[in-house]
């Protein structure tokens, strides 16, 4: 029960409804009909036909909403017929930035295996699932939210690797989550698909080793940033460095152990051939301008009882 069809007669899913005596107003709620609201009418439209359609389950593996994806039979009436993937829209049940597609299949193979395996869609997990990369998990279409990343702390994974598409805005994507991860106190690698492949081609292609192949090349966050902000490596000027340590230094101030911020100062020196004890020079006097900067700001705007009203 992975996937299905969505017929393309367009009332077909309502009229088998109403004869199941259910409620106009939840069927209008539910997100599976389109319908005008100006209109008293009780017409209803399917959202999705002619597609392939993918269940979303929540964590307690009940469905909640749907993906489609575009095929050869979706109609051409249908008023998103150029879309790629149609999703069902937020309800009651689902809000796309609290779930991640699979956590509910992935969370029972933890035990074996306890590390998560983060790809960009529901058709990318399926694949990954298909040849015992169990683990695998998706964001509803979007990059990795603050609430998707407290699911996952819930279950306190190893280690995530993140599966990037191969193109700059797949590392973009994840360079934009690196402060959201340090903060929910999670440790991720990043594995580097090559140009203008998707998760879904490397294992149909090349299989579960093509994957561990990659898997055996997986960079560190810092080696990621580092390889985005300073493509020059070592050759990088002295004025390029330090401003890419600025940015370096913003990120890893958001990871809340010593330890860990360490560790990373260590990735960095050794990525970017800069001196470990420079490195941490510079590192803890951002850090000594870093916190002036915020008591400063807190002694010229202070909590008073007008603040509240």
């Amino acid at each position: 029960n992975l996937i299905g069809y969505a017929p393309i007669n367009k009332t077909i899913l309502a009229d088998f409804l109403k004869k199941k005596n259910f409620d106009i107003e939840i069927l209008k709620e539910s997100g599976l009909f389109y319908n005008n609201k100006f209109e008293n009418s009780i017409n209803l439209y399917s959202r999705f036909r002619g597609r392939l359609i993918i269940p979303i389950r929540d964590i307690n593996s009940r469905i909640v909403a749907f993906t489609a994806r575009k095929l050869n039979q979706t109609p051409a009436d249908d008023p998103s017929r150029e879309a790629k993937y149609i999703n069902s829209p937020e309800t009651i049940l689902f809000h796309k930035s609290k779930l991640l597609f699979g956590m509910h299949h992935a969370r029972k193979h933890l035990k074996d295996n306890n590390t998560l395996l983060l790809v960009e869609g529901q058709l990318d997990t399926i694949r990954c699932w298909s040849v015992g990369l169990n683990t695998a998990v998706a964001p509803q279409g979007t990059s990795i939210t603050e609430d998707q990343l407290k699911i996952i702390r819930r279950y306190d994974p190893d280690k995530i690797f993140c599966l990037l598409d191969g193109d700059s805005a797949g590392r973009k994507a994840a360079l934009r989550s690196l402060n959201l991860a340090f903060r929910a106190g999670l440790e991720f690698e990043y594995i580097k698909l090559p140009e203008n492949k998707d998760p879904d081609d490397i294992i149909k292609d090349f299989g579960l080793k093509g994957f561990e192949n990659l898997k055996r090349k997986s960079l560190k966050p810092m080696q990621l940033l580092i390889e985005e902000i300073m493509p020059n490596g070592a050759s990088t000027s002295t004025r390029e460095k330090t401003k890419a340590c600025k940015i370096i230094f913003e990120h890893i101030t958001s990871v809340k152990s010593v330890i860990a911020q360490e560790d990373h100062l260590k990735v960095v020196s050794k990525t970017s051939k800069i001196n470990y004890d420079s490195l941490l020079k510079d590192f803890n006097a951002f850090k000594s301008k870093e916190k002036y900067t915020a008591i400063k700001q807190a002694n010229q705007n202070p909590v008073s009882k007008d603040n509240f009203l």
